[in-house]
């Protein structure tokens, strides 16, 4: 039997453009339209958004600590469907759209199978197995600059600049096989991790930041391409 959606996008809140009170509405749609966006848009052929994937990404090497080069496949992250908005600043006209959200997160998690190459706080690392990341608490500014082309006779937005920062209160740093059939040395690095995530993952959160504008910009285009602007806003 076929699950039912549980909303198409004519029940989601819709917004007026020119409406002064644009951010206000706009901050009060993010839930529903999140809520939706997280389980797809059948209607539209929109898949689910959450979790978000992508199939690889590489992070080079840090300024201090982490002097190795992070590649990762199969990758995905969860838990934007439990965010939540907490300021807005948008501009929406016939041919551009742009919008700053402030979000918060209590958990963000990336899941991915890594291969690490290289030196992490003075130790020699060479290692593959899975990965889970979670930051915890999460301020995450978001903006988004999009262009509103016309197609078939319908209007579409496409995204062209994603730009994000993540600033976390706290972080988790998991990897399996991290120091492969050595015992004692692989529970010195875990403490290690443990005792420094923070400064390991700040160390390379612009890349970190980067991968998620990748998978964000590729899974707004990819919902937005099938979503007439006149579907998500009202003139």
């Amino acid at each position: 039997m076929t699950e039912k959606p549980i909303f198409s996008a004519d029940q989601l809140p819709k917004c007026k453009r020119n409406d002064p009170k644009l951010n206000e509405c706009i901050k009060s749609s993010y839930g529903p339209w999140l809520a939706a966006l997280s389980k797809g848009l059948p209607q539209f052929k929109a898949a689910p958004i959450e979790p978000m994937r992508i199939k690889s990404m590489s992070i080079g090497e840090g300024s201090g600590p982490v002097r190795l080069v992070q590649n990762y496949k199969d990758v995905s992250y969860h838990h934007l469907d439990l965010t939540t908005v907490t300021s807005v600043e948008a501009t929406i006209t016939d041919t551009e759209l742009k919008v700053l959200l402030e979000i918060f997160s209590k958990n963000f998690t990336f899941l991915a199978n890594y291969s690490f190459e290289g030196n992490l706080m003075g130790v020699p690392i060479s290692s593959n197995g899975k990965s889970k990341i979670v930051i915890g608490d999460v301020k995450l500014p978001l903006d988004l600059i999009g262009n509103i082309n016309e197609t078939d006779g319908e209007k579409y937005v496409q995204i062209q600049t994603v730009k994000v920062a993540l600033n976390p209160a706290t972080v988790k740093l998991g990897f399996e096989n991290f120091v492969d059939g050595d015992e004692e040395r692989g529970a010195i690095m875990n403490k290690l991790l443990d005792d420094n995530a923070m400064e390991i993952f700040n160390d390379v959160k612009r890349g970190y930041e980067e991968s998620v504008e990748v998978v964000l910009k590729q899974t707004l285009n990819n919902v937005l391409s099938k979503v007439p602007v006149k579907d998500l806003f009202l003139e």
